[in-house]
């Protein structure tokens, strides 16, 4: 296959992800080899239950992918997939997966369960902290399933030549640093937001570098081309009106005297944004600490939601393709 059918500038981890949740889904053949890879027993799987990814469980971190299958003596059985091409390990992270997967045996969600890390064979034996997991599976595994299979040439044609991008990614070094402080403390944020205030819909964050300061809302009431900012580290949250910076002016004149007091309306870029002023937070500190902070934060984000709805701003956007 040549680089033009497949013309992804890189392929991410969420990408793989995706790709093995479909397979584990609708195709049989192949989630029968992996679960009799990572169980030892391939004639023992019936069929898929439960195929998700990115699985957060309260103060044990994220499960990437999430298989939950049902074997041929109608056991529920479970493998908890860490999937990397470059990102370093983070501290402990195997043995958290062991504690997700025994929470869940405990909570009988399933009877039988196995960690499993996928990645580039290189990542494999070059990094520490990858051998805490009852199986290892390499990229190239994966890539020479789909090559040696026959049930739609061109379709694992393509998922084999993905598989082999992300190996070709991590044999060239790219390795974003992502921090475990920062990511601790937003995965801690999502919770509280999610469980505080769901109207904003706030996607999980998944691993953050440590420079990571904004974190964004797009629940699905906003048109295409608005966001809610909350920065972090400016102690600002922000309605942002995308490609409206240069009608500041005219929009200034017909909405500022509708605003709050401690509102106001600002260029950012090419945007054009309320905004008003929160607390400064720092998410290498532990969000414990900052709970306070955080909750007047959510609330002026969900506020600006309101807002938007309530001044009915959307028949003031510009029109958009």
């Amino acid at each position: 296959m040549s680089d033009d059918i497949l013309s992804l500038e890189a392929v991410r981890e969420r990408d793989i992800d995706i790709l093995l949740v479909e397979e584990f889904t609708v195709n049989e053949e192949f989630a029968r080899w992996f679960t009799g890879l990572v169980f030892d027993d391939d004639a023992e799987f019936s069929f898929t239950l439960v195929a998700r990814r990115s699985i957060h469980a309260a103060g044990l971190g994220e499960t990437d992918i999430l298989l939950i299958f049902e074997a041929t003596n109608l056991e529920r059985r479970a493998i908890l997939l860490e999937n990397k091409i470059d990102a370093p390990p983070q501290p402990a992270q195997a043995e958290r997966y062991q504690q997700r997967g025994e929470r869940g045996r405990s909570d009988g969600e399933w009877s039988a369960f196995q960690t499993c890390i996928i990645a580039p064979s290189r990542y494999i034996t070059n990094r520490t902290g990858t051998d805490g997991y009852d199986s290892r599976i390499t990229y190239e595994q994966l890539r020479d399933w789909f090559r040696n299979s026959t049930e739609d040439d061109a379709r694992a044609n393509f998922r084999a030549e993905m598989i082999q991008q992300g190996i070709d990614q991590n044999r060239r070094g790219y390795s974003p640093i992502y921090d475990p402080a920062a990511t601790d403390f937003w995965h801690s944020y999502w919770e509280y937001a999610i469980q505080r205030n769901p109207e904003l819909e706030m996607a999980s964050p998944g691993r953050r570098p440590a420079g990571s300061h904004w974190m964004q809302f797009r629940p699905v009431s906003l048109p295409r081309g608005v966001v809610i900012q909350h920065k972090t580290g400016h102690g600002r949250v922000d309605l942002e009106l995308r490609g409206m910076a240069d009608h500041a002016q005219e929009f200034a004149a017909r909405y500022a005297d509708r605003l709050p007091s401690d509102y106001r309306i600002v260029r950012a870029s090419k945007s054009l944004a309320i905004r008003c002023d929160v607390p400064l937070i720092d998410h290498q500190q532990s969000f414990t600490s900052q709970v306070t902070q955080v909750s007047k934060a959510l609330a002026a984000a969900s506020a600006m939601l309101e807002l938007f709805q309530h001044l009915g701003l959307e028949q003031h956007l510009l029109p958009r393709d």
